[in-house]
């Protein structure tokens, strides 16, 4: 982390936290082609028509058996030197590729005099096709109640992820990659924007914002998380609602969206 931004988080008392922490499978449903005409066709706006995706929130249970079994799947891929590809079949039925998001969001005190607090979101992306397309848009965000507002330059992420290809022979875990500014910064809510490659994968994305409070009497303090993805490159518009419970991400087209993530303390 830069000096400037050590500063910002120097005076830590670390004292109450809360987290909220969700699973979901989202699902892209496409229809029947064949593979190499799907990739040709993922940088055309007629793709709108042929993939369709919806987020489902499931039980970490679920998430667990779900993600291990296609681990599982992609080290028994790799012992013979293939990847598990997306493979189109002959039949009228659409073909469905699984991927899985584990968002966690979490409130701190920092600071006991000054109110400030850290509000971080923790979002893991596990790819079960490494390539159902070139480019993934990522868009991670947070946000805080009117009576708090976002320090300024105290945004940060940390993009993590294993580089792999088996076609390609590579394999380099645990790569980082950090940003330090934020693509959309508002007083209510900052979000970064991330793309993911195809040979990136087990994708963690940890993004942190200081509030402190604006007004003198509050009591309670609230925290947002926020994520959407879309199924290829795009540059977004993003706007915060007032108060940062809410989050408006345009185009609508490829995208998907979790609900947002609710944490609260008491000053």
């Amino acid at each position: 982390m830069p000096k400037e931004k050590q500063k910002l988080y120097a005076d830590i008392e670390l004292g109450d936290t809360v987290t909220t922490k969700k699973y979901y499978r989202i699902e892209a449903r496409i229809n029947n082609k064949d593979k190499e005409n799907l990739l040709m066709e993922f940088n055309n706006a007629s793709v709108d028509n042929d993939i369709t995706e919806n987020i489902i929130e499931i039980s970490k249970d679920q998430f667990l058996f779900e993600v291990q079994n296609n681990l599982d799947k992609l080290f028994i891929s790799s012992l013979t030197d293939s990847d598990i590809n997306l493979t189109a079949s002959n039949t009228d039925s659409d073909d469905i590729v699984t991927s899985w998001v584990e968002m966690t969001t979490t409130l701190t005190k920092l600071n006991v005099s000054s109110g400030d607090c850290l509000l971080t979101n923790d979002v893991t992306y596990i790819k079960s096709n490494g390539l159902l397309q070139p480019i993934t848009t990522h868009i991670i965000g947070l946000g805080s109640n009117s009576n708090y507002s976002i320090v300024k330059d105290s945004e940060y992420l940390v993009h993590t992820y294993d580089l792999y290809s088996s076609s390609l022979g590579i394999y380099e875990p645990d790569v980082s990659d950090y940003y330090m500014d934020a693509y959309k910064k508002s007083t209510s809510g900052y979000a970064f924007v991330i793309n993911i490659t195809d040979t990136q994968i087990s994708n963690t994305m940890i993004m942190g914002v200081r509030i402190t409070p604006n007004v003198s009497n509050t009591t309670v303090i609230d925290g947002y998380g926020h994520y959407a993805k879309y199924t290829k490159s795009v540059i977004p518009s993003i706007s915060f609602s007032s108060g940062g419970a809410s989050i408006d991400i345009t185009p609508t087209e490829n995208k998907i969206e979790a609900p947002n993530t609710h944490v609260q303390l008491r000053r």
